[in-house]
């Protein structure tokens, strides 16, 4: 009574010492847990909680061309307090913002010249680009000759933990059942079953593919192995082939939604999930799914996947093309390959960057006229020129010096008549029939 009417606190303890009843100036009550908190109807006052810095780990990088991975690391180390604080920003926003962010980047004569994110786990436009800034600013040692060199580097970012010591989450359920509080310990215990759901081992998942190791059972318990599939391929190293085992039941046309849910398949896989994919699914969900998979794959993951498959090669050209040109050279096979897809795809502009790169060098070659006679514009236009004018000049020093040589007049005559000058292509032929009547035909 005397604290509800406002007492002075000091008549309060005399008054409580004397009488042998408690106040609140005079006793002290241990509240162990939340649990007792509650239970009390008592606000709980958190104390600030002891934790990790965030964390940010740099793993194996992907490199194509001459400079020394060693010296990458310890460049980007160097540049470690800028990319923490692109990350701490990203946290502001989101503070459980977690996952790898891939970049790749291109470097000529020491310095990046472009630079993309590939993967984003995060999903965090602002961090993207701030990640990209201090990409650019990176300086390297000069790779001899000015070569080109293109790296994909992952970085996998993770936010702050509590230290050990902290009071375990399953102590506050016990303490509410301690204190007879089974409502508040159902409560706690329903807001821990979700993260520990997400940590089923891959040991039990395993145990769950046991079950379903014979053809059969799968047969007759289709949605009982797509559960236990998914779950085992939500862990690293799933067994080889076990995408296309799901595929198998998963796969039918308008299933587009359940297919987007898996995981991507190992790239070794991938080839043979995609065109067992193109047999089932309409063409623009193919390429839905496919570009879903193959977004998260360094370029000769996405060549291994694509390549050797004339299909997949069409369907997916802008991704070929993509892949190729952030290879720092790719062999004439794989080029061949994309001025190929490109033409059946019907977007011959596909090959463009990848083709000119290739041919701008010094010397004529029989292979880029080819495929720069399938592009359009103005570079492609003058490239082709060049190389047909220089290729000319040299079969015609070879007609000088190797006289009568059948395969040097048939391919001349053939430059004279696509280039307009019919009566030149038509006195090289009568070389041909003169020195060699049967490939000069009738």
């Amino acid at each position: 009574d005397l604290e509800r009417r406002g007492v002075a606190p000091k008549r309060i303890v005399a008054e409580s010492q004397r009488s042998g009843v408690m106040s609140r100036f005079t006793s002290y009550l241990v509240l162990e847990n939340a649990a007792a908190f509650q239970t009390h109807g008592i606000e709980r006052r958190k104390h600030a909680q002891r934790t990790t810095a965030p964390q940010i780990r740099m793993s194996a990088v992907t490199v194509m061309g001459s400079l020394d991975k060693e010296i990458i690391r310890r460049v980007i180390r160097d540049r470690r307090p800028q990319v923490r604080t692109c990350y701490e920003a990203a946290l502001r926003r989101n503070a459980h913002a977690s996952g790898t962010v891939s970049v790749a980047f291109r470097v000529e004569n020491g310095r990046v010249t472009s630079a993309r994110v590939e993967r984003d786990a995060i999903n965090d436009a602002e961090m993207q680009d701030c990640l990209l800034d201090v990409i650019r600013t990176l300086a390297f040692p000069t790779v001899p000759h000015g070569g080109l060199v293109t790296i994909h580097y992952p970085f996998t970012f993770q936010p702050s933990k509590p230290v050990d010591g902290e009071a375990s989450p399953a102590s506050d359920v016990e303490a509410a059942l301690a204190v007879g509080n089974l409502e508040l310990a159902r409560t706690l215990l329903s807001q821990q079953l979700d993260p520990l759901a997400e940590m089923r081992s891959r040991a039990a998942a395993d145990l769950r593919m046991k079950a379903f190791s014979s053809a059969s059972v799968r047969a007759a318990f289709p949605q009982a192995f797509a559960a236990a599939a998914m779950l085992r391929l939500s862990h690293p190293h799933a067994p080889p082939g076990l995408h296309a085992a799901l595929l198998e039941h998963l796969l039918k046309p308008g299933s587009l939604a359940e297919l987007a849910k898996l995981p991507p398949p190992p790239p070794r896989d991938l080839r043979y999930v995609l065109s067992r994919a193109a047999n089932v699914l309409a063409v623009e969900e193919l390429r839905s799914l496919g570009q879903l998979w193959l977004a998260g794959l360094t370029p000769p993951q996405v060549v291994d996947a694509l390549v050797g498959s004339p299909r997949l090669e069409t369907l997916f050209v802008s991704q070929l093309a993509q892949a190729l040109a952030d290879t720092a050279a790719p062999d004439d096979a794989l080029i061949a390959a994309l001025s190929e897809a490109a033409r059946r795809s019907g977007q011959p502009q596909a090959a463009t960057a990848v083709v000119i790169r290739r041919c701008a060098v010094d010397e004529a070659d029989v292979q880029c006229i080819r495929w720069l006679r399938g592009l359009d514009g103005e570079a492609a236009a003058q490239l082709l020129a060049w190389h047909l004018r220089h290729r000319v000049r040299t079969l015609e020093h070879a007609r000088r010096t190797q006289p009568g040589d059948s395969a040097v007049l048939t391919e001349l005559s053939g430059y004279y008549a696509d280039s307009g000058q019919q009566d030149r292509a038509a006195s090289t032929r009568s070389e041909v029939a003169e020195f060699d009547p049967i490939a000069a035909g009738p």
